[in-house]
């Protein structure tokens, strides 16, 4: 579906002229980032997986001036999968960033043998005294939609209805509905429009089989 289309089909369920085309868009936007950051959904306390299109490659400088820390790149979203050398080698990632500040409690010199990273920074161990090029391996930021033909092609487009419309028709009725006694049949409905989708795109998608396989009561997240 195009952005257009999405917005129309919103704009017809919805049927208040408080939400603008413009207030809409913000909120079909918002959804594209909330369901690449993943979701909680069903029971076991699983999130659902990224987005496969979203996976992205960058280079980042470990220096001595940078004392073991440096930015992560402006575009991440989520899972640092893997951590690549100059020479091509693996840098091992600890994924525990306590253990890994208690493991690297003194900084040592030396080339980078281990990183860790925690919010938007990424931290590792050895400190280089030359500075070493670091390929990082991570799931980026959906770009924004903003032109009436953009597409969000990141997402399989059997879910475009019931995530970018099911989501922000959710938020809307929320709102419409707040205060009011009884059910609030409109905002549930679309909520497990939502839901129901992000339970096919896990479907869809497919799980990651490796050790971080987001399932949020693991040690591994």
């Amino acid at each position: 579906m195009e952005f257009s289309d999405i917005v129309a089909e919103v704009q017809d369920i919805v049927q208040n002229a408080f939400w603008t085309e413009t207030k809409i868009k913000v909120l079909i936007n918002e959804a594209l980032r909330v369901v690449a950051t993943g979701v909680i959904v069903g029971e076991g306390a699983m999130i659902t997986p990224p987005l496969p299109d979203l996976y992205e490659t960058a280079t980042l400088a470990a220096t001595a001036a940078g004392a073991g820390i440096v930015d992560m790149p402006l575009d991440f979203n989520r899972d640092l999968i893997q951590v690549i050398n100059a020479a091509g080698d693996n840098v091992a990632i600890d994924y525990s960033f306590k253990r890994f500040l208690l493991k690297n409690f003194e900084k040592n010199t030396g080339s980078v043998i281990s990183c860790s990273r925690h919010g938007d920074s990424f931290y590792y161990r050895d400190i280089p005294t030359v500075t070493e090029d670091l390929t990082i391996h991570y799931y980026r930021n959906p770009t924004e939609l903003t032109d009436d033909t953009d597409t969000p092609t990141v997402l399989p487009e059997t879910l475009h209805r019931p995530v970018l419309i099911g989501y922000p028709c959710s938020e809307i009725f929320k709102q419409i509905e707040d205060g009011m006694e009884g059910t609030k049949v409109s905002s549930e409905f679309w909520a497990n429009e939502f839901k129901m989708g992000l339970i096919g795109k896990m479907l869809i998608v497919g799980h990651d089989s490796g050790p971080n396989n987001y399932d949020i009561t693991g040690a591994t997240r």
